[in-house]
Formats: structure tokens, C-alpha cells, sequence
């Protein structure tokens, strides 16, 4: 079987039933369930190499977004650091990290001239992935894998609060050029030959997610709507496109909404859905699909298999 998984980051199950997301849901629709999280940190990277890989940050040793490259330093933000102030309960402590960051950071760089703070690619995931479990397989700009660029740099969403001279038009005209080039470069990959596996992430929806919902003065629900509904769209054109080639399309999220109390990024509430019945035995953790991709797969290997046998029989 070939599969086709998209993952569309920050949409929530919520939303998607509430705005009548019709190409989202497909024949199958569920609800993802994500724990086990270093710190509770949700954020995409940590989240997605969970559904790559099968294991959670214990063994990918994917903790974050980013990570220092000097093992020295990056054990003592992670084991000693961090812990304290990301499980802190008392406001002041609890924003001390984020606070007192960029003077870490300067200390460390004229300390170690040749370290670098910098997103999760493959080499730093400690265990096999998808991909090289899967011969005839592509990442497009996978989270914790081969991050796009804008990401791997910093983030693909500007912050007006921190930005004010380029405002929510300036942030959404970034978001808007890096979807479009996504979108058309993603087009290309589906015009080729198809993979076993072929997997992608779009962001967009998630960047405006946090654009109208944590970073405006109120929340714009009818801007969030609208939103999700050129998402919805944007799946219909990916099922047509993908009809003659894939035998099963995956669309799923690694998290829901925004989420702008302290401490959390994003609510808990990720979805998956599947353009064909499946019989997923109840399982719905973020890591049994990395479980269930490898064995929808192999179904279609093992047929062909049999069929090669038969025939020289």
C-alpha cells in the first residue's frame, strides 16, 4: 500500500468538527491522543519525531525545538535548568529561562565561539525513523527530520507584540509567501512517480493560529475560521491530486490550537483521518502511528510479494 501522510500542524479536532472541515475529516476521523513529552514541552518537533520514530523523547533523545550543539551545554539547560523552571508553579520563576535566555546564550558564545543553538534534523534523532525503515520513502520538510528552511533558521511567524513595525499584515504576508511556495513545491513532488511513503507538513494554519488567538489584543474566531476552511480546501486538492497515485492518504495534526497560558503552547487535542476504513485495534497514540504507517506498508509488500511467489509457481 502506498501511503501519502500530511500533516497539517496546529489543527484541532475541535475546530475541524465545529467549522464542518469535510476533506480534513475523511471516510476515517478521530482524535490523536500526545503524552509522555519532555516537560510537557508541545512543540511540533518533539511531537512529530514521535510519530517518525514510534518512541517518545526518551529514546530520540528529541527534547525541543532546538538543542545546543555542545553536549556540555545542553545538559545543563536540559537536566538542570529548564526542569526547575519549566515545572515551577510560581509565575516569576517559571519565565526566568525564557527571561534571562539571550544573556545564557551570550555567555555561552564567548565561552565556545564554535557552538551553535539549532533546530532537530535527522542526525540528531538516536533511533531509526520511518525513513530509513522504508526503502522507497520521502520526507518533504518533516519537523524533527529535515525541517524547512524558515524553520530550521528560527520561526516561519513574526510577533507583532515583539514587531509592532510590521504588525499582523507583515506577519501574515510571511506566512502567506511561505505557504505558497509550499504548496506549488509540493504540487511538483506529487506530479512525480509515487513513494511507498511520502510525508509533508504545512504550518500556515498554526502561525495564524497563534497570530489571532494568543498575540491579538481578542481573539479573531471568524479569522480562525477562515483559516481552516482554505485548509479543508487545500485537502480536497491534495486528495484529487494524490487519487491515482496513493492507495491511503493520512491527514493528521501534532497539536491543537494556541494555547496562551504560561507554560503551554498549544491545547491537546490533535486529529487524524484516513481516506479508507482502517482498523486501528483502539490504537490512537501519536507513536502507534508510526506502528500502524509501517504496516499498511508492508500489507501492500507482502501482497506483491505473494504474487511474485504465485507466478513462479
Amino acid at each position: 500500500m502506498k501511503v501519502l501522510t500530511v500533516l497539517f500542524g496546529g489543527v484541532d479536532h475541535i475546530y475541524v468538527d465545529r467549522f464542518a472541515c469535510d476533506n480534513l475529516k475523511q471516510a476515517q476521523y478521530g482524535a490523536i491522543d500526545v503524552d509522555s513529552l519532555w516537560h510537557n514541552r508541545d512543540v511540533s518537533t518533539q511531537i512529530t519525531s514521535q510519530i517518525i520514530t514510534g518512541e517518545d523523547w526518551h529514546e530520540t533523545g528529541v527534547t525541543g525545538r532546538k538543542h545546543y550543539t555542545d553536549p556540555r551545554i545542553e545538559r545543563f539547560e536540559k537536566e538542570f535548568l529548564r526542569p526547575w523552571t519549566y515545572d515551577s508553579s510560581v509565575p516569576l520563576v517559571h519565565g526566568l529561562e525564557v527571561r534571562t535566555r539571550p544573556l545564557r546564550e551570550g555567555l555561552y558564545e564567548t565561552v565556545l565561539p564554535e557552538m551553535e543553538k539549532r533546530n532537530y534534523v535527522r542526525e540528531d534523532i538516536q533511533v531509526p525513523t520511518l525513513f530509513e525503515k522504508i526503502p522507497d520513502s520521502e520526507a518533504v520538510y518533516v519537523p524533527a527530520y529535515n525541517p524547512e528552511p524558515s524553520w530550521a533558521l528560527d520561526r516561519n511567524i513574526l510577533d507583532p507584540r515583539r514587531l509592532p513595525e510590521f504588525g499582523v499584515d507583515g506577519a501574515v504576508d510571511l506566512a502567506e509567501k511561505n505557504f505558497a511556495w509550499r504548496k506549488q513545491q509540493f504540487r511538483d513532488v506529487l506530479s512525480e512517480e509515487p513513494k511507498q511513503f511520502l510525508m509533508t507538513q504545512f504550518q500556515i494554519l498554526d502561525s495564524c493560529q497563534h497570530l489571532y488567538l494568543v498575540y491579538a489584543d481578542e481573539p479573531d474566531i471568524e479569522a480562525v475560521e477562515e483559516i481552516y476552511r482554505r485548509m479543508d480546501a487545500f485537502a480536497g486538492e491534495l486528495l484529487e491530486l494524490a487519487e491515482e497515485k496513493y492507495d491511503l492518504v493520512m491527514f493528521c495534526s501534532e497539536n491543537g490550537a494556541a494555547n496562551g497560558t504560561p507554560g503551554k503552547t498549544h491545547y491537546n487535542r490533535p486529529f487524524y483521518s484516513l481516506s479508507e476504513p482502517m482498523d486501528l485495534g483502539g490504537r490512537t497514540n501519536m507513536r502507534d502511528f508510526h506502528d500502524h504507517i509501517l504496516t499498511w506498508v508492508d500489507t501492500e509488500t507482502n501482497r506483491i510479494d505473494a504474487a511474485v511467489s504465485q507466478d513462479a509457481d
